[in-house]
């Protein structure tokens, strides 16, 4: 079974977070549009068969690095997790999914 190795997660997870980091103060619009095309990446390149844990991890960890770069836009907490719910509501970041079928 084909997986993806952790330290090639732990490096797309990093590069994600970096990316929240540096593009913070960009508008949500914006940031929503690049952040959903490297998800949709990602799944494309690692969405295969028995691959769905590395993928829901990735989906896992983006949406949490995407709130707590959010959430340091000022200095008290303007994007706490229910507020962060409602903007994915409206913005969502795309759920994992198998692009890739191997059987």
């Amino acid at each position: 079974m084909r997986r993806t190795s952790r330290k090639k997660l732990k490096g797309a997870i990093g590069r994600v977070y970096d990316w929240c980091r540096k593009n913070r103060h960009n508008p949500i619009k914006e940031q929503w549009c690049d952040l959903k095309r490297k998800v949709i990446g990602h799944y494309g390149y690692y969405g295969i068969t028995f691959n769905m844990e590395g993928i829901r991890k990735f989906e896992y960890q983006v949406r949490r690095s995407w709130q707590k770069w959010l959430n340091r836009r000022a200095r008290e907490n303007v994007m706490p997790w229910e507020k962060f719910n409602a903007l994915l509501k409206r913005y969502p970041i795309p759920r994992p999914r198998i692009v890739h079928s191997y059987i």
